[in-house]
Parts: structure tokens; sequence; C-alpha cells
């Protein structure tokens, strides 16, 4: 009963106290914001958690993200900070709520009709477990090897200047060759598909030593590159993907777990700030702290996660012009090469609102308001809400298309905070690279047609799939 009513009073509550954290604000009361949006956070967490008990549901992801974000913008620490206008204010009430309530009604109802698979039983699409297991290590290979290669021809055509060894601070943007790049950031799912191989069935000492040594390649040509991003990939994936898959651990042990990680993380990120040779004072002059006493590591983590929301109210105060669609169309123009016809690339030449140069990350629902202003940040959470829904009801089949997705989705609700994941290529790459592991895993030598039967049945929750066979029979 307890649970009920706190589930009832969730979105009134939440959204009471988010629009007087949000006057608060306003008004300059940074200190009583921060407090508010903070307790926001924490209660929103806990109702979320109460209702599903997992770490990883992709609401309470999206809650630390969003609410977490915004508390610590609310301290305004740095002079690139501002006070948020009233656009800025609905276009983050709008989606984070919107999201939610979505999410709730499609994942709820499929939870209502079907129970969840108890453990990994279901990770094989076709075929016996033996099969299964060689069409895992057939993609692990092809994608590492696709990767590799990719890399090879990299260090060939920049002579071996890897980021690493550059003295310019920003050498990684510059160090990839248009479209074989894909396939390099596409070896982040060598790790997750380890993981899936070692809970497909028992593992000789000589398969364990063939995936460590991949992963472990992997994670360095990573570093070389000086990726912060494809680092945290190599290390969350295939965590999150052994964490959903073993339901034996304790809820301490794994806030224990995600605690390691964030600290091993974190040290990462320092670590690699040290080795990308900024001179003397530049992140200083980059993160303008009122305080300049304040630790460089608590700048750059603080600007990082708060100057993107900035980004995204600068566009809401100064853009005059929608772009209606343009933004989130540009994976569709970059992937199949349009991007380069004239006419396509003034199209695609909008303009981007940034506090500094340096700093572009820009949250999930910039180009959502570039394309329809404050409407297009509702419709994107409705959207968001009804992906991230479908998301958690596919999963409950414990298959191997139900993991690869919904972790992928896991990372993008917890850096909500970020960038624009669905209007960047990559993104959609990824998701070609998931279908095509599952059509691979879905092949079972009886021709195209059933692969692809099979792959599409792979991708829908359980409901779905016994309403298409009642259908066909």
């Amino acid at each position: 009963m307890r649970k009920r009513i706190s589930t009832i009073l969730r979105y009134p509550v939440g959204m009471l106290l988010f629009i007087t954290a949000a006057a608060a604000s306003s008004r300059g009361q940074t200190v009583l914001s921060f407090g508010l949006f903070l307790f926001l956070c924490f209660f929103e967490a806990a109702v979320l958690y109460s209702e599903r008990k997992a770490l990883l549901d992709l609401r309470l992801l999206l809650t630390v993200s969003w609410l977490g974000g915004i508390s610590l913008s609310c301290l305004k620490l740095s002079h690139l900070q501002s006070v948020w206008g009233i656009r800025m204010w609905v276009s983050v009430f709008l989606f984070y709520f919107s999201a939610l309530l979505v999410n709730d009604l499609i994942s709820g109802a499929f939870r209502r009709a079907e129970e969840i698979s108890p453990e990994p039983r279901g990770l094989a699409l076709s075929g016996t477990p033996e099969q299964y297991r060689k069409k895992l290590m057939s993609c692990i290979l092809v994608i590492f090897a696709a990767g590799f290669l990719s890399f090879a021809a990299e260090c060939i055509v920049f002579r071996g200047e890897l980021p690493i060894l550059s003295d310019k601070p920003h050498a990684y943007t510059a160090f990839h060759i248009t479209g074989i790049h894909y396939f390099i950031v596409s070896m982040m799912f060598v790790p997750v598909l380890s993981v899936l191989y070692l809970f497909s069935g028992k593992t000789t000492v000589r398969e364990k030593l063939v995936l460590s040594a991949l992963s472990g390649c992997i994670f360095l040509i990573y570093v070389l590159m000086l990726s912060k991003l494809q680092i945290l990939f190599t290390a969350a994936l295939p965590a999150m993907t052994a964490l959903l898959l073993q339901r034996r651990f304790k809820t301490r042990t794994l806030a224990l777990f995600f605690l390691g990680v964030f600290l091993v993380f974190a040290a990462g990120v320092i670590l690699l700030m040290s080795m990308r040779h900024y001179p003397e004072g530049y992140l200083e002059k980059i993160f303008q702290f009122r305080d300049s006493k304040t630790p460089a590591a608590f700048q750059y983590v603080y600007t990082y996660i708060v100057n993107n929301f900035e980004n995204l109210n600068l566009l809401t105060e100064n853009l005059q012009h929608y772009s209606f669609g343009i933004r989130q169309l540009f994976p569709l123009f970059a992937l199949t090469g349009a991007k380069f016809l004239p006419p396509v690339a003034s199209l695609l030449s909008v303009e981007q609102y940034l506090t500094i140069e340096e700093l572009t990350t820009l949250t999930v629902l910039y180009d959502a308001y570039g394309d329809f202003g404050v409407t297009g940040t509702l419709l994107f959470g409705v959207l968001f809400g009804a992906f991230t829904g479908y998301a958690e009801a596919l999963l409950r089949k414990r298959n191997t298309a139900a993991v690869l997705l919904y972790v992928q989705l896991a990372v993008y609700a917890a850096l909500a905070f970020f960038t624009t994941w669905f209007s960047n290529p990559t993104t959609w790459f990824w998701f070609a690279v998931t279908v095509f592991i599952v059509m691979r895993l879905s092949a079972d030598g009886d021709g195209f047609k059933e692969c692809l039967r099979r792959t599409w049945e792979a991708f829908l929750p359980g409901r779905l799939r016994e309403k298409r066979k009642e259908k066909h029979i």
C-alpha cells in the first residue's frame, strides 16, 4: 500500500518540487535551488528503485543524470553559467516528466502481461547452444578484425601520429578517416559479446585468454586515441551486461560495484587529462571558475556536466529559426553520404550556440529544441520514453537482442546531460551493428527469409510476438 501511494504521488510531488526549485534558481538562490533539486533527485530515485528494484532501470539512470546535472548547474560556480530563461526550464521539465510517464505506460502494460525470464537461458536465438557460441565468437572476431584494420589504416594515413603522442590538446578529433572510423569505435561491442559468451556455457581457459586479450587490445587502442567516451563504453557496457544477466547480486554489492566503476573511470579521466598535453593554465582559462583555487579535477568534472546545459540554454535564448527536423535527420545524411552533396551541405549548416568554442557537448535535448522548439523537447521526451519503455519490455525475454539494445540505452540515459545521442551518426551505426549481430545469431541455414523473420521476432517483446503468431495461425 505504501509503495502504491508513493508511486501515485511521485508525479505531482516531483513536478511541484521541480517548479519550486526552478523558481528559486531563477531568483538567484543558488544553494536553495541546488538543495531542492538534489532532494528531488534522491526522492525520484528512491521511488523508482522501490518500484522495480533495479539499479539499471532506465528511468532511474535518466533521473540521476538529468536531475543530478540540473542540481549541479544551479550552483553557478563558473563565469560561463548564467540564469536560465523560461524556455530552458520548460524544455528540461517537459522532456523529463514526459519520458518517465510514457516509459511507465508502455513498460507497465507489458509487465502486467508477462513474466520475466529468470536466467539468461534465452540468449541463443536459433540452433543449439554450441552453434550459438560459434556464431557469437565469429561476431567477436569479425568486429575486432574490422576495427583493428581500420585503426591500422588510420595509423598509416597519419604516419603513426597517434593522439597520445601529439602535442595538440584535441588531437583525437583530427585522428579519423571518414567512414572507416565507425568500425574502430564499434569495437566496443567485443567486450560485451565476450560477456555474453562467458554466460552462454562453459568456457575453456584458452577461450578466456583470447577474449581477455581482444578486450585488452581494444582498451589499449582507445587509450592511444585518448578517447574518454570509448574507454567509458568499453568498461561500462560489459559491466552492465554482466549485471543484467547475473541476478543474484545484493543491492549493497551493486552499489559498491558502481562506486568502484565510477572511481576507476574518474581516475582514468584525470590520467587522460594529464596525457592530453594541455598548456599550463589552459583548463583554468577554459573553465572560468569563480574561485580559481578550486581543484582542477573538480573543475573538469563539474564543467563536463553543467556546461552542456548552458549550451542548451544559449540555444533557447538565441535561436531565431527552427530547422524542422534537419538537425535530428543528420545521421541519415551522414551514413548515406548525402552530407557531401553541396545542396545538402548548405542545408545542414545550422548554427551552434556554445558558451566557449572548446566546450562542444550539448545534452540530449539540443537538436530536438533546434528543430521544433519547446514542442520538440516534449515530442522527444515522448519518443525517448517510448523507446526506453519498449526496451525494458523487451529485456524481459533476456535474449541477446534485448541485452545489446538495453545496455546501449542505459549508457545514453545515464549520460543524457552529455550529448545529442540520437542525432549522432555513430549511435545509429551502433544500432545497425546490433542488428547485424542478431541476424548472424539468428541464421540457422534455412534461408535468408527465415533469418530475417527470427531477427524481427528477436526485437519483439514476448506479448507482441505471441500476438503475431496468433495472427498468422
